[in-house]
C-alpha cells in the first residue's frame, strides 16, 4: 500500500530555535496514528505543517503527492482540520456553520447525517454561542468530517466530551479508518489512545520516533505501557 503522506528531513524553526528538527515519517491509506508528547513537545507544530497552514523552514511534506502549500486548494478539500481552538460562527446554528464550510469547499453532504455522526441531535436552532465545550468539540469533528476527506489531522480531539461521547467518537474514527481515511491525532489521554489508535508517534525534543503498532507496544509492555511511553515523551530513549 503507498504512503498517502510522506515526510523527509523536515526542520521547523522559530527565531532561530529548532522545534522540529530533521524528521522523517510516512502513513499510509487507512491508518489511525496517535500522536503524543509533552506540552510544548510541537504537536500542534507539527499537525500546522503537514495541513499546509505553515510552512517548514526544511525539507519536504507529501500530502497524497503534493506539497501543501504549493496546492493549497487541492489538499484542503482532501484534509480535514481540528486544529488547536475550533472557531466558529457563534452567532449561527450548527448546521449553519457546516453549510458555510461545504459551500468554501465546494461540496455538498447531507448536513443532518453529519451531525448525527458525531452525536449533535436536537440542536437545530440552538446557537453555537449556547454550546458547551463538548458539543462544540462534536461540531469541530463533524465540520472536519463534513467534505469526505481522505485524510484527518486532529488536535485533542476528544477534549471536554463526556465517556459516553468519547465511546462514540472513537467508534466513528474506527469507521472512518474502514472506510479508507487516514488520521493523525493528538491526545493527552493516554488510555483513549490506546483505544483508538494502531501506531504510536512520539515527539520529543524536536524528534519523531515511530514506535509501531499499539498491539505489539502492549504485548511488549503490559500494564507498564504507560509509564514507558511516558518516560519516552520526556526524551529517555532507553526507557
Amino acid at each position: 500500500m503507498d504512503n498517502i503522506i510522506n515526510i523527509i528531513n523536515l526542520t521547523k524553526q522559530f527565531d532561530g530555535n529548532n522545534i522540529l528538527n530533521n524528521i522523517s515519517f510516512n502513513a499510509k491509506q487507512g491508518e489511525i496514528i496517535g500522536l503524543l508528547g509533552l506540552n510544548g513537545a510541537g504537536k500542534t507544530t507539527f499537525l500546522k505543517l503537514l495541513s499546509g497552514l505553515i510552512e517548514p523552514t526544511e525539507g519536504e511534506i507529501l500530502i497524497l503527492g503534493k506539497k501543501p502549500w504549493d496546492e493549497p486548494d487541492k489538499i484542503l478539500k482532501n484534509i480535514g482540520i481540528m486544529i488547536e481552538t475550533p472557531v466558529f460562527y457563534e452567532h449561527l446554528t450548527a448546521f449553519e456553520n457546516i453549510e458555510i464550510h461545504l459551500e468554501y469547499m465546494g461540496v455538498k453532504a447531507d448536513i443532518d447525517k453529519i451531525l448525527k455522526l458525531v452525536g449533535l441531535v436536537g440542536v437545530d436552532k440552538k446557537l453555537v454561542c449556547k454550546f458547551s465545550l463538548g458539543m462544540k468539540q462534536k461540531l469541530a469533528i463533524a465540520r472536519a468530517i463534513s467534505h469526505n476527506p481522505k485524510i484527518l489531522f486532529l488536535d485533542e480531539p476528544i477534549n471536554g466530551l463526556d465517556p459516553v461521547a468519547i465511546i462514540h467518537i472513537r467508534e466513528l474514527f474506527k469507521t472512518l479508518k474502514k472506510q479508507g481515511v487516514t488520521i493523525i491525532l493528538s491526545s493527552h489521554i493516554l488510555n483513549e489512545v490506546f483505544e483508538t489508535v494502531e501506531n504510536i508517534a512520539i515527539l520529543s525534543n524536536g524528534s519523531l520516533d515511530n514506535l509501531g503498532k499499539i498491539s505489539l507496544l502492549k504485548e511488549k509492555y503490559g500494564n507498564q505501557l504507560e509509564n514507558y511511553l511516558i518516560e519516552r515523551m520526556r526524551g529517555i530513549k532507553n526507557a
